[in-house]
């Protein structure tokens, strides 16, 4: 079954519980609808692999989550003068000295320690290599650097087929050099060499292509070799199936570059059978993206990778018997469960039972994988399908990511015993996703040319509640001046200030956002009012936040608002 079909079971909780408070009725109304501008936001390749844990509940106005505390206005008690120390309590200058020289003498020899004890955990054969290619790389010498790495990375390679690469996993020791590689020919503008380098890392652990066993014992055997490999595929660990899960989600956001998909398919194409390869576009211009399919056999490599790596992703998370209930319930309900949701509640997604229902959020997951990993890889594949225009394949894994940053209340005391509280960041990415719903509703309408009232009334109420999220968010965390006193918020996420100011950052990116397009789409309605008040508020949060771009944007909507409308004025009088 394609993976849409599944991760529409799983969203249909979410879809009902996020915007129940927002999604009022449909009205029928007549839209110009000129092009929806948007502001770009700042987005991570893995947004939530880096976020904080996931969430507890939906509520906008309960923040109170673990971790770091906005640093607080200088007070006048930092002014006060301090009594100097009394007689006796001022240490010797020159015992001073000695102790601070003694301390950098020791944390010199450990820190010296440590860099060439880090080599030990390798065979003496790959340390000269790899200790060369760190100093080639960081000296700048990325060509000098790249070659230690492939000649320690096939020495790697070949010391794992004889057994003697040492202690640990094998795989995870071949493949981090090849993700060094890799980082390293991205780094040079290498896109496709580095793609490569991947895909042959990705076979490496999935033991597939020149990887596979059974191939290299028929490879050996007409070569008049002696097996010293076992035929059989290795039952791989879940910390190297996760290996296998990162290394697909970067080959996907590589893929999706027009110079890494050209190549990618016109080298697979060389290497299909005769006639067995379709060329996706023609001999010249831009090559056509080849055709949609939501499975792991899918003809886009973009597609392909993002899509098994969720699929691992879910097999290593979920229980059997957990997948299988949601396959069969999927299984069970029309087709049109699959398509885009009803955000009201109705919709054939509705008509699952309560107990059919698989929330990501309550699983108790193994140790080697979180849900914010599962919600990454899940809101990568959906921005993935919304660059395509594929809303209904969408919008069923924004649903689950943003369930997932903030689930909707437990049916049940246990289950709200497993959650955790959504940080800051959690809530300021959910409003992104709340965004990113919201232009693709408006979007769809568009692509098709269709004047449809109901996608409005969608892409608006998720969008208001993204600002609600955004604008509360902001507010008691003290993103835009201090915390008020009466907040029962203490604490944001416990990190370093340089976190700080970057979840700073993407919360207020995000509020302007949110309020640029709700300004937008508040044109699109005739409703000029509205219009001009959203364009002025992000014009104020940009220049809180110091974004000229955005501040730029803002005051040009408004100006072109001002403009129109004082024409529809002058042409009634």
């Amino acid at each position: 079954m394609s993976l849409h079909s599944r991760t529409a079971t799983l969203a249909a909780t979410a879809a009902r519980s996020v915007l129940r408070s927002t999604a009022g009725p449909r009205q029928a109304m007549v839209l110009p609808l000129p092009p929806v501008e948007r502001l770009r936001l700042l987005s991570s390749s893995s947004p939530l692999r880096n976020s904080p844990k996931p969430a507890t509940n939906t509520d906008p106005s309960d923040i109170s989550t673990p971790g770091f505390q906005p640093r607080p206005s200088s007070s006048s008690s930092s002014s006060s003068s301090s009594p100097p120390p009394g007689p006796g309590l001022t240490p010797r200058v020159g015992t001073v000295f000695i102790s601070l020289t003694l301390f950098g003498v020791v944390v010199t020899a450990y820190g010296l320690y440590e860099y060439y004890t880090s080599f030990s955990t390798w065979p003496k054969e790959l340390r000269d290599d790899l200790r060369a290619a760190l100093k080639s790389r960081n000296r700048g010498d990325a060509r000098r650097a790249e070659s230690f790495f492939r000649k320690a990375l096939d020495n790697a390679r070949s010391l794992k087929q004889q057994g003697k690469l040492g202690t640990g996993s094998d795989v995870l020791k071949t493949t981090g050099i090849a993700i060094a590689l890799a980082s390293l020919l991205e780094d040079e503008g290498q896109l496709v060499a580095a793609y490569l380098v991947y895909q042959d890392a990705l076979d490496e652990v999935r033991q597939e292509g020149a990887f596979d066993p059974i191939l290299q014992a028929r490879q050996d055997g007409e070569a008049g070799k002696v097996r010293i490999r076992s035929s059989k595929k290795k039952d791989r660990t879940p910390e190297e199936r996760m290996r296998a899960v990162a290394i697909a989600q970067r080959m996907g956001d590589l893929a999706q570059i027009d110079e890494v998909l050209a190549a990618v398919i016109d080298l697979e194409e060389a290497a299909a059978p005769a006639g067995a390869a379709a060329g996706a576009g023609g001999a010249a211009g831009r090559r056509a993206p080849p055709p949609i399919t939501g499975t792991v056999e899918s003809p886009d490599p973009a597609e392909r990778n993002l899509v098994w790596s969720v699929e691992e992703m879910l097999r290593l998370a979920l229980p059997e018997e957990v997948r299988q209930k949601a396959l069969d319930a999927a299984a069970a309900g029309s087709k049109e469960a699959t398509g885009v949701v009803d955000l009201a509640g109705g919709g054939a997604a509705g008509r699952i039972s309560d107990e059919d229902k698989v929330l990501i959020a309550d699983l108790k997951l193994p140790p080697w994988v979180t849900q914010h990993e599962i919600g990454a890889a899940m809101e990568a594949l959906g921005s993935f399908y919304a660059t395509r225009g594929k809303a209904e394949y969408a919008v069923p894994l924004y649903l689950q990511a943003l369930s997932i940053l903030m689930p909707p209340p437990p049916s049940s005391s246990s289950a709200a015993g497993t959650r955790k509280q959504a940080t800051v960041a959690d809530r300021c990415r959910a409003a992104v996703l709340m965004n990113n719903l919201s232009q693709l509703f408006v979007e769809t309408g568009l692509d098709a040319r269709a004047h449809s009232a109901s996608d409005l009334v969608q892409a608006k109420s998720w969008a208001s509640k993204g600002l609600e999220i955004s604008d509360i968010t902001i507010r008691k965390a003290g993103f835009d001046g201090p915390p008020p006193s009466s907040s029962s918020i203490k604490t944001v996420e416990e990190t370093s200030e340089e976190r700080t100011r970057q979840v700073r950052m993407e919360c207020l990116r995000v509020q302007i956002t949110l309020l640029f397009n709700l300004g937008v789409m508040s044109e699109m309605t005739g409703d000029v009012c509205d219009a001009r008040k959203y364009y002025q508020r992000a014009f104020q949060q940009a220049q809180v936040a110091d974004l000229e771009v955005a501040k730029t944007k803002a005051a040009a909507a408004l100006a072109k608002l001002e403009r129109r409308s004082g024409s529809a004025k002058a042409a009634v009088a």
